[in-house]
């Protein structure tokens, strides 16, 4: 009976930290801007995300509990890939279908990652489509279109290509979070090392491709230096909140919760973007997306019930 407690209350957690996860990534976007504003560079940006990443996340390995290094050479293997193929895999997929398509309709297909991890833990793991992710993820979807104003764009905004790599980026995302859920948890892989070795992968290959570490520092300074110290204050607060602390928390709740039910939970991210955008830089919002907002809400608040009176398994 205790071990079933435990698990109701992992269950509440997992789903809480995906929930406050999504919160803070919906500050990416705001503090991309707030950098741009500020005169730091796109691919310094790009650059500097795995950065902050790998340096906090092994610094805290080497300090906590250094056999948290330790993987296996096959399981080494898939987070190098993870971190060449899957991390900037994705930054270039979006980037080529931001070029094509409008930015919403990106968004959107790449929050449909959930449908394709359903699929694809229906496919190689057995794992049933229950009443709830269908329901859930049905909401959330509608709810994310309305946010993101779709049904307003028009066919004329649509472009093939654009929906590949839109695809495409969905499909990433969706590998990376069956990768942690079926392959680096029951592998005992730390949820640190799991952040720590695809962020340093992912930057080693950005720095021999597209922006040395040098280069990366030099911007920085250069832009603190014509804005002040304002630059720094916003860097450190993209390394706290959109970066460290909300993939900790996610990668957390993957432990404990479906992994579905984690990606649903990033069904705020565009809501908390669209609030912070309407309050901080004074960005319309329309009734269709406060009905939008109000649909996401739901389906969180939807799968947190029904999740609560689903029977604990027997064993």
């Amino acid at each position: 009976m205790k071990g079933l407690l435990k698990k109701f209350r992992e269950n509440k957690k997992g789903f809480t930290l995906a929930v406050l996860s999504a919160v803070l990534w919906g500050l990416f976007g705001p503090f991309l801007r707030l950098m741009a504003e500020n005169g730091i560079s796109d691919i310094t940006v790009t650059t500097l995300a795995p950065t902050i990443m790998f340096l906090f996340f092994g610094g805290w390995i080497l300090i906590k509990d250094r056999s948290m290094f330790k993987v296996s050479w096959k399981v080494l293997i898939v987070l190098m890939i993870h971190g060449f193929v899957l991390m900037n895999g994705m930054n270039f997929a979006y980037v080529q279908a931001v070029s094509r398509i409008p930015v919403g309709i990106v968004s959107l297909l790449a929050f449909c990652n959930v449908i394709i991890l359903m699929i694809m833990e229906r496919i190689f793991k057995g794992i049933k489509l229950t009443k709830v992710k269908i329901i859930a993820c049905s909401i959330a979807v509608v709810g994310v279109a309305l946010v993101l104003q779709i049904f307003n764009l028009g066919t004329s905004s649509l472009d093939i290509m654009g929906i590949i790599w839109a695809l495409a980026n969905s499909l990433i995302l969706a590998s990376a979070y069956f990768l942690i859920s079926h392959v680096y948890y029951p592998n005992d892989v730390s949820w640190q090392a799991q952040l720590f070795y695809p962020n340093l992968f992912g930057a080693l290959f950005l720095y021999v491709t597209a922006c040395p570490p040098w280069q990366m520092i030099s911007d920085i300074a250069g832009a603190a230096a014509q804005n002040g110290a304002i630059v720094w204050i916003i860097v450190l607060g993209f390394a706290a909140l959109p970066q460290v602390l909300s993939f900790s928390w996610i990668q957390m709740a993957f432990g404990m919760i479906d992994a579905p039910y984690v990606s649903m939970a990033y069904c705020l991210e565009p809501v908390v973007a669209l609030i912070v955008g309407f309050f901080m830089f004074g960005e319309s919002m329309t009734m269709v997306q406060i009905i939008g907002i109000v649909l996401t809400i739901v389906c969180i608040f939807y799968t947190y019930y029904a999740e609560s009176k689903e029977p604990l398994p027997e064993n």
